[in-house]
């Protein structure tokens, strides 16, 4: 983290989300998908009227799946995170890191985790006046607002579900 941190969004990918009604929405970031010529997107319906998940992907242009996934057969939600060091330093440990969120739906039958989307960018790591002085570190930190979005996603994903998270 350095001293100061500054949260930019342009420095997350994730997915969009918003609410249609009674459903909430998602949909892979425009970033990912240009960034694959379009040739991968996911989007996510999550109908609290008629308590089902619809998943729909698309893989190389012309593979597509669709899955409706009933609530009853949701056992939990599944929210996890993972980091890369990006810098690092002997003494101090990582300066700089990479984060990921993942969020996915725990099944009963099967029992199988369907993950839904990443939420991934760059953090921040706390080393202080410490790391800045003696490692090098930078006064500043920029850091995206992946855990924030992800946090705001799966607090919906909750509410609409009914689903507690693990």
């Amino acid at each position: 983290m350095s001293i100061i941190t500054k949260k930019l969004g342009f420095l997350t990918t994730g997915a969009k989300a918003w609410i249609e009604g009674s459903c909430l929405m998602a949909r892979t970031s425009w970033l990912i998908r240009a960034v694959s010529l379009f040739s991968h997107s996911k989007e996510v319906c999550v109908d609290r009227d008629r308590r089902l998940v619809a998943i729909r992907a698309k893989y190389l242009w012309i593979i597509q799946r669709y899955r409706e996934i009933p609530f009853d057969n949701i056992r939990r939600l599944d929210y996890s995170y993972s980091s890369l060091p990006t810098s690092f330093n002997l003494f101090a440990g990582p300066l700089d890191q990479l984060e990921r969120f993942t969020i996915s739906l725990c099944l009963i039958n099967p029992r199988r985790t369907i993950k839904l989307f990443s939420f991934s960018g760059e953090g921040a790591v706390a080393t202080g006046l410490t790391g800045v002085l003696l490692h090098g570190d930078d006064i500043v930190d920029f850091s995206g607002d992946q855990e924030d979005r992800s946090l705001s996603y799966v607090d919906l994903l909750m509410k609409f579900t009914g689903k507690t998270l693990t």
